[in-house]
């Protein structure tokens, strides 16, 4: 969808520097006033971690601009024909395999799915849509810790945003600043697998008996 957009953009700007101030283009860049001043001032001015669904009302139009590549698609080369159902049917393959874990959904840019809070966080990542999932893992996993209220060895799942801080900033700093996930659980919450030693090498007062 992106680099749909981003290619309607491209002809756009062509356009304007042709000269050719048509209905459509005008069109266009009409709607790439909103697009643009509602993206800047969410992303850029706006500093607390709301989510993406702020940004909801930027989706239609952008659409409406990117749908200018299928304009007259009876007279559109094969080549471009082909090349805007492939960019659709891999948008929407890569939206299908995440489900049904729709809420945390990235593309394919971020590569590792389980480094995905390093990006994101809030209601883009988890709004506890997955408990069912955790509940499952558990019950297959019985030895498994959920979010430890303290510094421990073994097999650990953390929700994603308390690994991140913006529930409790300190409460897993010993944890996000001293070992990375080795997986995911529904994707909005993390595994780790943390051996005894290591954790007493890197925190040998935290994880000291009580």
């Amino acid at each position: 969808m992106q680099i749909l957009f981003l290619v309607a953009l491209v002809l756009l700007c062509r356009a304007a520097r042709r000269e050719e101030w048509t209905k459509g283009v005008w069109e266009g860049w009409y709607l790439l006033v909103p697009v643009a001043t509602y993206g800047a001032y969410f992303s850029f001015l706006y500093r607390t971690q709301l989510g993406l669904r702020y940004l909801l009302l930027m989706f239609p139009l952008s659409i409406i601009v990117t749908s200018r590549l299928a304009l007259g698609w009876g007279k559109l080369s094969r080549a471009r024909k082909l090349a805007i159902a492939a960019a659709v049917g891999y948008m929407a393959v890569s939206v299908a395999s995440y489900y049904p874990h729709m809420i945390p959904y990235t593309n394919e840019l971020v590569r590792e799915k389980k480094d995905a809070w390093k990006l994101f966080a809030d209601s883009n990542l988890s709004w506890l849509q997955d408990y069912w999932e955790v509940d499952r893992f558990l019950r297959a996993h019985p030895e498994t810790i959920l979010n430890p209220s303290r510094p421990v060895a073994g097999k650990i799942v953390v929700d994603a945003n308390m690994l991140t801080g913006i529930v409790k900033e300190t409460e897993f700093s010993w944890l996000r600043e001293n070992f990375e996930p080795v997986s995911h659980v529904g994707y909005g919450h993390l595994l780790f697998e943390i051996p005894a030693e290591e954790l007493s090498r890197k925190l040998p007062l935290e994880s000291a008996p009580r």
